[in-house]
């Protein structure tokens, strides 16, 4: 558990973990073991752990109650040990008793910052990792801190020479369970291989590894732990009482509705797997009447068993067949959803994405291209572009349906990296459309009008998995009688062919 409140006494509890037993009525008593005893002055009784930066995803041994965490650590990239310190470093760290993991004195391995002034810009001592002093004007509580301990596995922004198992990149250390086959007898575990190791993860760089411990507690070895299974930013992971590995997945956007997030699970298989499906490929995804499209699966099969497909073209028909291609023609117009299921031999199956195509009309080609001499930022520099669109029917595309999006990502922090490409183009591209169009005269973005405004809209239809194509379709055609009886006309920048 972890606590930032200050409760009765000035002594802060931010970067520490703190081990509590909970009473029925509410309260809680504090178990023995802790790090500081009871009535040790400018100490908190509840400490279990100390020093820690961000723990992040806390994990509990259930068998010998061995503590589990990921230390999310500081950005920087560069040594500069004489006068700052090591560079920054995510860590896996492991308690079976109590103790102080280093921050902000130390780092990775215990290793050490340097005392620096920010006011006179001079680098002090560096910090002792046996005999911790804080010396912050800010302290409240003890000088002399217990000996730091070192984390079991820690890893820059880089390669690591020490883990190179963990790749290189951006950070953000997870903890998992640790897993015992014997507790899940009703069988859905995983094989007994894994028992006595802790899994362990990534959400950046959506690795899962199983950690194993010699037994004196100290670091074995890592090795990956389903390798084969994508994960879209995992964030957290439990084991279930059936036995199956739960994992949360936040989705590969920041701070928006992603459509790859999910609550998911992996549950050993000891007989026969079914097919993976790599990819699908559909050459054509809109074009005129009549519209021939060929798609192609890329699958395989885990013990190279025959496989075979069955099609699913989205307007009512299925076709099977025994080569992972087909070819076929759309005579109306109409959007399509087709989608593929792999069989191998024995009866067990994989579906595949489902991709749309738009029979009836071509999706207009937009290219944007920098004028010479702005391929570079500089600030308060315009930056000089160019937009073409092109219709392949030969339609002319009116400019002012042409609408531009700009994202900017500041810095060059690699843990930051996706933020700056995921929360402004949805956003800015649906503001533009409104304000293009001549709806605008009906409907406004919050306040009321001769029309629903477009969060009430928004609101109505966020859970409808069908708004997206009738929602289209009133923009085409108009309507009336769903909000009150005054008609909305269409819009005339959009019509039908």
């Amino acid at each position: 558990m972890m606590c930032v409140e200050l409760l009765e006494t000035p002594i802060d509890l931010r970067g520490k973990i703190i081990r509590l037993k909970i009473n029925e009525d509410g309260s809680y008593d504090i178990p023995a073991g802790n790090l500081f005893a009871e009535g040790t002055e400018k100490t908190r009784p509840e400490i279990y752990t100390m020093g820690h930066r961000n723990p992040y995803r806390i994990s509990v041994d259930q068998k010998n109650s061995a503590l589990y965490w990921g230390e999310v650590g500081p950005d920087a990239r560069e040594d500069k040990l004489d006068t700052r310190g090591p560079r920054g470093y995510d860590e896996m760290n492991r308690a079976t008793e109590a103790g102080n993991f280093g921050w902000p004195l130390f780092i990775a391995d215990n290793k050490p910052y340097v005392d620096y002034d920010y006011e006179t810009g001079e680098s002090g001592i560096t910090f002792n990792p046996e005999k911790p002093i804080n010396d912050s004007k800010n302290n409240t509580g003890l000088r002399e801190l217990p000996p730091a301990k070192g984390a079991y596995i820690y890893y820059p922004y880089v390669d690591s020479k020490e883990f190179p198992e963990v790749g290189s990149g951006g950070r953000n250390a997870m903890a998992g369970p640790t897993y015992y086959s014997d507790l899940y007898p009703n069988g859905g575990g995983l094989p007994s291989y894994f028992d006595g190791k802790t899994i362990i993860y990534d959400w950046m760089r959506g690795w899962m590894k199983a950690v194993t411990f010699f037994d004196d507690g100290t670091f074995n070895k890592m090795e990956p732990f389903a390798s084969d299974i994508k994960v879209n930013s995992l964030i957290d992971m439990e084991m279930g009482p059936n036995g199956r590995v739960y994992l949360l997945e936040y989705g590969s956007g920041w701070f928006t509705q992603n459509e790859n997030s999910a609550l998911s699970y992996i549950e050993y298989n000891g007989g026969n797997r079914p097919p993976v499906i790599d990819d699908m490929i559909v050459d054509h995804t809109s074009g005129k009447l009549p519209l021939t499209v060929n798609a192609k699966v890329d699958a395989k099969d885990r013990e190279d068993d025959a496989i075979s497909y069955v099609w699913n073209l989205g307007d009512g028909e299925t076709k099977e067949t025994s080569e992972p291609q087909i070819s076929h023609t759309f005579a109306t117009a109409g959007e399509y959803r087709i989608s593929v299921e792999v069989k191998d031999a024995q009866g067990d199956a994989t579906m595949s994405d489902v991709i749309s195509v738009v029979a009836g009309n071509s999706r207009p080609e937009v290219a944007i291209s920098l004028n010479e001499g702005t391929a570079i930022f500089e600030k308060g520099v315009p930056v000089k572009y160019e937009v073409k669109a092109t219709d392949a029917d030969g339609d002319v595309i009116d400019p002012e349906n042409i609408f531009v999006s700009v994202d900017y990502l500041e810095s060059f922090d690699e843990q930051n990296m996706s933020l700056g490409h995921q929360q402004v183009s949805a956003a800015v591209m649906g503001k533009a459309l409104t304000q293009g169009m001549d709806c605008k005269t009906c409907h406004k973005e919050a306040s009321p009008s001769i029309g629903p405004n477009y969060k009430a809209v928004a609101d109505k239809y966020k859970n409808d998995k069908k708004a997206k194509s009738y929602l289209q379709k009133k923009i085409v055609a108009g309507g009336g009688g769903v909000w009150g009886e005054v008609v909305m006309p269409c819009s005339s920048k959009y019509h039908t062919r």
